[in-house]
């Protein structure tokens, strides 16, 4: 548990130098579709940009959703009085593969998007940049500020709590903790966050919302 818990700082650090680098280098498909008309995009930089972030972030979802799966199991090991260390170490190398391959495909899809554009539009871009903050660059969710992962130490708690619901065959309600879960049972899970959370949730949401759905038949 020691190992996992030296690991988490070490990764945020990596993480929060990386995001500068690519926040400074790179462009979101958001921010140069928007500025079409300044940069003076052609039709085909048009659809190509299009075609890049449509064909790359269907992986990239199916990446990220089966992240926020292992997230969730992650934080059932860790909500255990007694952790199990070798299943939270092998849990966390999981999850560690998975945001590897998400950041490997983020990474690849603002390269393209960059090399569709001429170097007189890439600057223009920056400039653009400088004067706005591009949001839509969401480039890299740090695990221990991810809101579906809570470790429990000596000290205050490394993130918020989602409130979670179960649906079955009886409907859905909501519980306070997916303990009593039995993993070979689960169907499907949906993992809300953000406005979409709090949209449907209220304030109760702020910190997502994990949707577990169980197999209709049990």
């Amino acid at each position: 548990m020691k190992k996992l818990l030296f690991i988490l700082p070490l990764l945020l650090s990596f993480l929060t130098n990386a995001q500068d680098v690519f926040k400074t280098e790179l462009f979101s498909a958001e921010m140069a579709l928007k500025n079409r008309e300044e940069l003076k995009l052609s039709d085909a930089q048009i659809d190509n940009i299009k075609n890049i972030y449509s064909n790359d972030m269907s992986v990239y979802n199916s990446l990220k959703w089966d992240l926020d799966a292992e997230l969730v199991k992650m934080e059932g090991l860790l909500s255990q009085v007694q952790v199990d260390s070798k299943s939270a170490l092998n849990q966390m190398n999981k999850i560690l593969d998975l945001e590897a391959e998400l950041k490997l495909k983020r990474l690849s899809l603002m390269i393209n998007i960059k090399n569709e554009l001429t170097e007189d539009q890439q600057k223009k871009l920056q400039k653009i940049k400088s004067k706005t903050s591009d949001t839509s660059f969401n480039f890299i969710t740090s695990i221990n500020e991810n809101p579906r992962v809570v470790l429990k130490v000596d000290g205050p708690e490394i993130g918020g709590q989602p409130i979670y619901y179960i649906e079955d065959k009886n409907g859905k309600r909501r519980v306070e903790s997916l303990k009593t879960v039995d993993k070979n049972n689960i169907e499907s899970i949906t993992v809300l966050k953000g406005e979409s959370a709090t949209k449907l949730y209220g304030q109760e949401g702020k910190n997502g919302v994990v949707l577990i759905y169980l197999k209709k038949n049990k």
